[in-house]
């Protein structure tokens, strides 16, 4: 798997977008390894295909009926996608967030070191966080008013600001771009990260700063179908260059 992940793995190396390996570890266990390119599947994709492959083991195991897949064409995503780039919802799209472009604080970095380009690596930084049993749960309490997953956030968001010592700054939140669209029951690159604003106020308290920031989300929710490339391509700024770098989802 090491080896396979050291390889040069870009778009125009010349090797397969995606690889499967079965690995044997003893008479009875294996070890299924999936390597797909971004530019086939994302992060909604990959679990759905695993789904469907293990669904189609377990009823060849007990000799049952293939199930039929739950999969529609990707060309109904991409002709969908281009009635939406010469509709009028394009351009409200383009000019709120060319408007957000022009109010985003510089981004998120936990190091003052440039990127390092087109350098890649296959290697996996953890780092474990630790918190009394039951902490998040215990301070929900005392919030009921505010969904966990809107706490959460305001959480990460003050750790971030904390790790980078700064009280505004842009970051990449993940959005589906699935609901209500074509790409709901199709495989393909459909997620996208598109940069929110964090501004932390000194005297405003955890509750107010989740309303406030499930707020925004609420507001760019309604122009999330307009690609974070293209946010790029309109700032005029390099293609590979953005002005948000720390991903957060919720």
């Amino acid at each position: 798997m090491q080896a396979d992940l050291r390889q040069n793995l870009r778009a125009d190396s010349g090797k397969p977008l995606a690889f499967h390996q079965l690995i044997r570890i003893d008479d009875t266990r294996w070890y299924w390894y999936q390597r797909y390119h971004h530019l086939l599947v994302d992060g909604f994709s990959f679990p759905a295909i695993t789904r469907q492959i293990a669904a189609i083991y377990r009823a060849w195991q007990s000799d049952a009926p293939t199930p039929e897949s739950p999969f529609t064409p990707f060309a109904d995503v991409v002709e969908e996608y281009q009635r939406y780039r010469q509709s009028e919802a394009w351009q409200r799209d383009g000019a709120f967030w060319a408007q957000q472009r022009r109010e985003l604080p510089p981004p998120a970095s936990m190091s003052a070191a440039p990127l390092p380009g087109r350098s890649a690596s296959a290697d996996i930084l953890r780092m474990k966080l630790s918190a009394p049993a039951g902490a998040f749960r215990q301070l929900a309490a005392h919030m009921p008013e505010i969904p966990r997953a809107d706490l959460a956030l305001a959480l990460v968001t003050l750790w971030l600001g904390r790790l980078c010592g700064r009280m505004d700054y842009a970051a990449g939140f993940i959005f589906m771009r699935r609901m209500g669209s074509a790409a709901l029951t199709a495989t393909g690159p459909v997620l996208n990260v598109l940069p929110l604003a964090i501004n932390l106020h000194a005297t405003e308290d955890l509750p107010t700063l989740a309303k406030r920031l499930a707020a925004q989300l609420k507001k760019m929710r309604r122009h999330q179908r307009y690609d974070a490339e293209q946010i790029v391509r309109d700032s005029g700024e390099p293609q590979g260059r953005r002005r948000y770098l720390a991903r957060c989802s919720t």
